[in-house]
């Protein structure tokens, strides 16, 4: 388990919906980079499901430890890029033994991002 700082090796851009304004005056929420930060990125399980014409989808879940002072905005509204691969926040959990620091659990979505996180 990360929870020392010299643990933490993975760049991890941080994208957040933002409501934005339209010029007709409807509300409509788009994903800006709010931050860069540090954490440790480990895989922790995956599953594979067959769809109909043998086509198969996989799904890894991975945890991300970063300090909690880096995120203090933390929502499912939100999602990682790290190394080309966008990781939505499914959950998290703070770490009880070592105050300051948290784990959010991320599912992978298939394939590669382009540099905008789309």
């Amino acid at each position: 388990m990360a929870t020392q700082v010299r643990d933490l090796r993975d760049r991890a851009e941080v994208w957040l919906a933002a409501p934005v304004k339209q010029p007709n005056g409807e509300t409509d929420y788009c994903y800006t980079k709010t931050r860069t930060i540090w954490a440790a990125v480990n895989p922790t399980s995956g599953r594979t499901e067959t769809l109909t014409g043998d086509a198969e989808r996989a799904e890894i879940t991975h945890r991300v430890v970063c300090r909690s002072a880096s995120l203090p905005e933390l929502c499912r509204e939100m999602y990682f890029i790290i190394r080309g691969q966008r990781l939505d926040v499914s959950y998290w959990l703070p770490i009880y033994n070592r105050r300051g620091w948290v784990e959010i659990y991320c599912t992978l979505r298939q394939g590669e991002v382009t540099r905008d996180g789309s």
